[in-house]
């Protein structure tokens, strides 16, 4: 039978395993999106909460 710790800890286990898979989404994207904003002219400008992370 499972315990409740091993529940507990199989869980937080599978959450830093997605985690780390959705941070390197959002790094991936971040890069992407600094490189076009960096091509393109200083009149156009990533929206206020992109440039607040």
């Amino acid at each position: 039978m499972v315990t409740n710790a091993e529940v507990l800890a199989g869980g937080a286990l599978l959450g830093d395993a997605l985690g780390g898979g959705v941070r390197a989404i959002g790094q991936v994207h971040r890069a992407v999106a600094g490189r076009v904003f960096a091509a393109l002219p200083s009149a156009v400008t990533p929206c206020a909460p992109c440039t607040t992370r």
